[in-house]
């Protein structure tokens, strides 16, 4: 459970002052930066979640956090790469095989994080295992859930093996560093992935590689589709050019009752980091179209014709 948060004299105005002052907690003993960023005025008081990929930290997203935040966003993230400590017995009963402890250790690390804030409910964003993390902890917790945007997701192609999924990965990784280079150069978002990857596997290369096994093993659309029965809202986001999670194989496991939108989208599978503001706009507008299907239900015409 978190046990303490240092207190800002003032939330700052500006992105880059709220990204600079980070609050500290104490996760299970370890202190953490949550990142809590604020614009002047928000167009939905549910805050968005963002879950990072592999080894993955706020810092990676930072511009995908940016992104949200000018349209208006509350966006929350905690730096935990490799999740925090946490009992089992203290988490709500399911069907533990599924979970592996490398996962339950981030997921643990959201939970804490939404009792730390105070946070009844949010609308979250992940990419790549980040969605896993995300599935996961609605699984267990589906009462903090809204919606999810799930980008380029693992365990939604099917069980997968250890070789194929570091031979996927590691093509996608060099094929797109490579088109990177030609067309942009070595770009702050590349160059800020690749230090944050590599200083997170290098901190803790056993809980890294727990974490791909975990990736390798997960297969979720039976709990994607019971979380849409159960009212969260499910959008998936498939990069037409991913080798690490091939979106032909990701067609034949999720099908139309499983989400609430499907967007396949030009790129590959860290095209949601090093075009950041492109792709981000893609969760963003699907949050806008999940509240205008709410606001339609309560009976708000406008809303209705929008």
């Amino acid at each position: 459970m978190f046990e303490s948060f240092s207190k800002k004299e003032a939330t700052p105005k500006s992105f880059e002052e709220q990204w600079e002052n980070p609050e500290l907690t104490v996760l299970s003993g370890e202190a953490v930066n949550v990142y809590d960023i604020n614009p002047e005025k928000t167009k939905d008081p549910v805050p968005v979640w963002i879950a990072p990929g592999w080894t993955g930290t706020p810092e990676m997203y930072r511009e995908n956090i940016r992104t949200l935040y000018e349209k208006d966003r509350r966006v929350v993230a905690v730096d935990s790469p490799h999740g925090i400590d946490f009992n089992r017995a203290e988490m709500p009963d399911a069907d533990f095989e599924k979970m592996p402890d490398a996962i339950l250790r981030k997921v643990a690390a959201m939970i804490n994080t939404f009792e730390a804030k105070g946070i009844k409910n949010v609308d979250a964003v992940g990419h790549s295992e980040g969605c896993l993390d995300l599935v996961l902890a609605a699984t267990l917790y589906p009462e903090y859930f809204r919606d999810l945007v799930l980008v380029n997701p693992a365990g939604m192609i099917g069980k997968d093996t250890l070789p194929r999924l570091m031979v996927g990965f590691t093509a996608d990784i060099v094929k797109g560093y490579i088109e990177e280079v030609r067309t942009r150069g070595l770009s702050e978002p590349l160059l800020r992935a690749s230090r944050v990857m590599m200083g997170s596997i290098v901190a803790s290369p056993v809980q890294a590689f727990k974490e791909v096994l975990a990736i390798a093993d997960a297969d979720l659309p039976d709990m994607v589709l019971n979380l849409r029965k159960q009212g969260i809202g499910i959008i998936m986001v498939s990069a037409v050019d991913d080798e690490a999670f091939p979106g032909d194989r990701m067609q034949q496991n999720i099908k139309k009752e499983h989400v609430d939108g499907f967007y396949a989208v030009a790129g590959k599978h860290n095209q949601f980091i090093v075009e950041a503001p492109h792709y981000t706009l893609i969760a963003d507008s699907a949050f806008d179209a999940r509240e205008r299907k709410r606001r339609c239900a309560a009976g708000e015409k406008a809303a209705c014709e929008e």
